[in-house]
This record gives structure tokens, C-alpha cells and sequence, in this order.
């Protein structure tokens, strides 16, 4: 009925159905894509938390998280934790628990596809993350020395 309605007004014939679904699919495509660029666009604005480092760093202070990230970087963009599970030499319950703690951080994203489960590295994330940490270990200008307001407490060569 809505279709009906929708094709009557933009002068559509009844026979194609399909002109109306695609148009509004690419509006919703073109609506998300400039969602998500938007929230990228603020995210590179600001400088990450102090809590969003310290999840991230200690996501990422285990090694078998950091291999289970190394995983994810170059083997997809998605893979599934029955393949990542079989990669690490620990145990399922324990590579479970990896990935939740770097789910938690926000380093990947898990999806579910029937029974399992598809993990994602959350690239994006992880670089605004480490590079704003890493900005702050810039070289200062000139401008940025600092210098003790007051003279020393002791003075050179007088014992007390």
C-alpha cells in the first residue's frame, strides 16, 4: 500500500517495484556512510580518554590478545573465533576470554553468523587510540620548557 502510494506520486509505473526500493536502499546507504563519517570526523577531533588508553594499552599488555589482533590486521577483516581459537596455543575458554577483554576495549567487534561468533579489528579505534597517545610524546618547542618559579633550597657549598 505505501509502495503504491510512493509510486503514484513519483509517476512510476505499477510494474516496476524495484526503481522505488533501490532509490530508498542508496538514500539509506548514502545516510549511513555520512553517519559514520561524521563520528570518525569527531572521534579525529578530540584526543582519547584517559580511560580509553588505559582499556586499550591493557587489552593489549597480553601477548596472546596482541597476537589475536596481528591475526585479525592480516589474515581479514573479519574472522571467525573458532579460527583464532585454533591459531593461539591456549585453551577455548581462554581465548574466549581474550577476545572479551579486547571487545571490551573496543580494540575488535564480534558480530554473530548463526552459531558463531565473527570478530572484527576495530582499526579505527585502535589508531586514534595509540596515535593520540603517541602525540603526546612529540617533541616540545621552545615554548613549552618549564622553569622553576623560585630559587634553589640549598645553596652551593654550605653544609648543614
Amino acid at each position: 500500500m505505501v509502495a503504491d502510494a510512493l509510486r503514484d506520486r513519483t509517476g512510476l509505473a505499477r510494474n516496476a517495484p524495484n526503481v522505488v526500493c533501490i532509490r530508498w536502499t542508496s538514500i539509506s546507504l548514502a545516510a549511513n556512510l555520512s553517519r559514520m563519517t561524521a563520528a570518525r570526523d569527531r572521534r579525529a577531533s578530540r584526543r582519547p580518554t584517559l580511560a580509553e588508553t588505559e582499556l586499550v594499552f591493557d587489552a593489549l599488555a597480553h601477548e596472546a590478545r596482541r597476537h589475536i589482533v596481528m591475526l585479525l590486521a592480516h589474515h581479514g577483516p573479519e574472522l571467525p573465533s573458532g579460527y583464532l581459537a585454533q591459531r593461539l596455543d591456549n585453551s577455548w575458554p581462554t581465548t574466549t576470554r581474550h577476545l572479551h577483554v579486547l571487545e571490551a576495549a573496543g580494540v575488535v567487534s564480534m558480530r554473530r553468523e548463526g552459531r558463531s561468533s565473527i570478530y572484527r579489528l576495530e582499526r579505527e579505534h585502535v589508531q586514534h587510540v595509540v596515535g593520540g597517545w603517541l602525540a603526546l610524546l612529540a617533541p616540545s618547542t621552545g615554548h613549552e620548557v618549564w622553569r622553576s618559579p623560585g630559587p634553589r633550597s640549598a645553596k652551593r657549598g654550605v653544609r648543614t
